[in-house]
């Protein structure tokens, strides 16, 4: 079981810091949210894991095919305008000059074995409970 633990929320900003293993992960809003701009917003953090799973997935498929590397991953959201929702998210994959064309479809079903993408196929039940510190 994976385990991430709050650290901190300084009172008077809108800044979360979050431990992950030995990592300390600040996400915050940005100055005209109220935040201090100090790190991504929490959306942002979560889409920089979906991007990494995706690239780290693309970079092994090529690797292992002797292809080269895409040049960069962009994940672009769209978001249900009244619920405020995420409908979609599209990752364009921008290969170099001279990728094989006819590696494409390979390369996004590649792209879809992203470990962080299989995750939400059949979304995990969020459980949220309250327990107290013992003294």
């Amino acid at each position: 079981m994976s385990s991430v633990t709050l650290v901190g929320i300084p009172d008077d900003k809108k800044r979360v810091e979050v431990q992950v293993g030995n990592h300390i992960v600040i996400t915050d809003h940005k100055k005209e949210n109220g935040g201090m701009d100090a790190g991504p917003s929490m959306g942002a953090t979560f889409l920089a894991g979906l991007v990494a799973c995706t690239a780290s997935t693309l970079r092994g498929y090529c690797k292992k095919h002797q292809l080269p590397m895409p040049e960069k991953v962009v994940a672009n959201v769209e978001l249900d305008d009244e619920s405020e929702t995420v409908t979609s998210v599209t990752f364009d994959v921008v290969v170099p000059t001279g990728f094989p064309e006819n590696r494409y479809k390979a390369l996004i079903k590649a792209a879809d074995y992203c470990t962080m993408k299989i995750w939400w196929l059949h979304p995990p039940e969020f459980i949220t409970q309250v327990s107290s510190t013992q003294d």
